[in-house]
């Protein structure tokens, strides 16, 4: 056999190859299972209805019904660029709002938002630019024992100092 019809030999059988699977014909193995009692079990979910399909090279999955009901809703604005909204572990109900600025404010279980941060920290942290910039305060957390204790641990950019080292 000549050596240029070895590479055109190639290109024709991975082209039948990539044209079965695009088309849907699919390896017909056995299903594995294993057998309980007298019963069979499928185990790779591969006959579910639910299952992915293949169709044309791309995968498709049925949606389940009734689909699940999800929505937006506006709770409260007047943020610069909110990063996180963290919920304390008192039972409040209170939202804490971690605004990229530098305040923390709070959202009322009746939805209003407080007028005077909850934390200010904008005298500690190094100047952005306030169009655009991963730096500020980016995140708070509280501690386990926030009801008792009142401690918050806070994430924000500060400004380099040596004897912070």
């Amino acid at each position: 056999m000549n050596k240029v019809w070895i590479p055109i030999l190639l290109i024709v059988i991975i082209a039948c190859i990539l044209a079965a699977a695009c088309t849907g014909t699919t390896n017909k193995t056995p299903v594995p299972t294993t057998t309980t009692s007298g019963t069979t079990i499928d185990l790779t979910n591969q006959n579910s209805p639910l299952a992915a399909t293949f169709r044309n090279g791309a995968s498709y999955t049925p949606i389940v019904t009734p689909q699940p009901l999800i929505r937006l809703e506006k709770v409260a604005g007047g943020f610069s660029s909110p990063m996180m909204v963290a919920v304390p572990p008192d039972n409040s109900g209170r939202l804490f709002v971690v605004d990229q600025i530098g305040v923390v404010k709070i959202i009322t279980p009746e939805k209003k938002v407080s007028d005077t941060p909850f934390l200010d920290v904008r005298d500690r942290m190094v100047r952005f630019n306030t169009a655009y910039d991963e730096r500020g305060l980016l995140s708070i957390a509280f501690h386990p024992d926030y009801k008792n204790n009142g401690r918050i641990f806070v994430y924000y950019s500060a400004p380099y100092s040596p004897e912070r080292r």
